[in-house]
């Protein structure tokens, strides 16, 4: 068990359907506090690629 100050923490999700830097990432969930989140309304049969932004009180961490 880690000792010390437990830092709050939130996290950010942003998806698009392509690997291609050029596509725009849309906002999936923001300010979610846990480690798990649901992702509705996405077609199962497209591919879509999803990044995970950690904020802290101290830095962001993509």
């Amino acid at each position: 068990m880690p000792f010390g100050q437990y830092l709050p923490v939130i996290y950010h999700v942003e998806g698009c359907e392509s690997l291609d830097t050029d596509d725009e990432r849309q906002n999936i969930r923001s300010g979610a506090k846990g480690c798990s989140c649901d992702i509705l309304n996405r077609d199962p049969y497209n591919n879509f690629h999803f990044r995970i932004h950690f904020e802290s009180q101290y830095r962001t961490v993509s």
